[in-house]
């Protein structure tokens, strides 16, 4: 019976937990400042529309706005970015948003994952850009939005029945400057069993470079390949990260998932697979373990049923009102 009750006293926690995070603004896990080396930063949620991210198109062409199609899965974690009906290539379309509380400076290092798909047709070019910093002056309509991206992602070629070449496998990294000066790195590269590849960007800040990897195996036990690392534009007090997309071709079907955001850079596999959710699961099921070992009794009574049920009640009309 106390084991009953610490499952309980554990999933209402939880619970609690979840219904404050699920139905607020898009936050930092922690503030750099606080932060040690290897923290979590911030996790994208890609249907956030408020707090630290939101994103949306911020094309400076007004006439490309409609030309991709973002799809967000539920939970926010996956989006889809597709080539509507009528795209074109070479009709840009950049949509994110920029997190102004990174401030991207000769003083900070950032470390950003992710995981990329391509689900395009057999012969498309189903490549786009992750952003990872955001300079402090956006261009205007005419300007070259092409240089404020720091790293470009695809992977793999399909054969037409919608295999991918086991042999033509690859990652994929063009790492941009301001300038527009890039490189180009192809490999061989693991592919999870969603046919998803994980690639992850350095930023440092001090060294003024960005350095782009590739997973060759699940990240638990992955070494990382070193694809190219190439100079950052010069920075400037008021740059921050960003998480934002380019696409460029058409027709498009790439989804990327995963995206997280850490401080510091040479990071071990332990800290780029930190899970809050599980750390506040296990936090939350410790508290209860401990609180039922202090405070309950060796039967239920009425009373310790009721008080429970009075918990699971109000945790459950929580949740109704946040929806």
């Amino acid at each position: 019976m106390k084991k009953l009750l610490t499952m309980l006293l554990a999933a209402v926690m939880v619970l609690g937990m979840t219904v404050t995070a699920g139905a607020a603004d898009a936050k930092l896990e922690k503030t750099y400042e606080e932060a040690a080396h290897g923290d979590l930063l911030f996790t994208a949620d890609f249907s956030s529309t408020g707090g630290v991210f939101a994103p949306h198109s911020v094309n400076s062409a007004v006439d490309a706005l409609a030309n991709v199609d973002p799809v967000v899965s539920d939970g926010g974690k996956t989006v889809t970015l597709r080539s509507t009906a009528d795209a074109t290539t070479n009709q840009l379309n950049i949509w994110g948003d920029k997190i102004e509380e990174l401030k991207a400076s000769s003083t900070t290092s950032y470390t950003m994952t992710y995981k990329v798909r391509a689900n395009g047709q057999y012969g498309k070019n189903n490549s786009i850009g992750v952003g990872g910093w955001f300079l402090e002056e956006w261009p205007t309509a005419g300007e070259d939005e092409y240089k404020h991206y720091a790293n470009y992602g695809n992977h793999n070629t399909l054969a037409e029945d919608g295999t991918v070449y086991p042999e033509r496998r690859t990652a994929l990294s063009w790492a941009n400057t301001k300038m527009g000066d890039y490189v180009y790195g192809v490999q061989e590269a693991y592919e999870d069993a969603d046919g998803y590849i994980t690639l992850m960007i350095e930023f440092d800040g001090p060294s003024q470079t960005f350095t782009s990897y590739y997973a060759n195996d699940e990240v638990e036990t992955a070494e990382w390949i070193k694809l190219e690392s190439q100079p950052m534009a010069e920075l400037s007090d008021n740059d921050c990260m960003c998480v934002m997309f380019y696409v460029w071709y058409a027709p498009v079907d790439t989804t990327v998932s995963d995206l997280k955001i850490f401080k510091g850079i040479g990071l071990t596999n332990e800290q780029l697979t930190y899970d809050p959710v599980a750390a506040a699961e296990a936090a939350a099921a410790a508290a209860a373990e401990n609180a039922a070992a202090a405070t309950a009794p060796q039967t239920f009574d009425a009373g310790v049923i009721a008080a429970v049920s009075a918990i699971i009640s109000a945790a459950g009309y929580m949740l109704t009102k946040k929806r």
